[in-house]
């Protein structure tokens, strides 16, 4: 099974934190609260869109808006905390 990230999701919640962060001399890090944030993906089965999101995965965000071009962003997801939303599915 093929997954794609839903690359705006993302970054509409990157930009959230981003936009939430204090200004300081050094670029602010910042950490996505996965409570209030989300990281999704849409796979095909048998030509079917499918959309999910990952339950657990850490993220920081380091975003100076005077120097944007050194910002930057890590994360880690858990792959086995993907869901679909359906018990037998996500049971497997």
């Amino acid at each position: 099974m093929r997954r794609r990230f839903t690359l705006p999701l993302m970054l509409l919640a990157v930009a959230g934190v981003v936009a939430a962060a204090p200004a300081h001399a050094q670029a602010p890090t910042a950490k996505l609260l996965p409570a209030q944030s989300e990281i999704g993906f849409v796979s095909k089965q048998m030509g079917v869109p499918v959309q999910g999101q990952f339950k657990k995965f850490d993220a920081q965000v380091a975003f100076d808006p005077k120097q944007p071009a050194n910002g930057k962003i890590a994360f880690a997801i858990d792959t086995g905390s993907a869901t679909i939303g359906d018990r037998d599915t996500d049971a497997r």
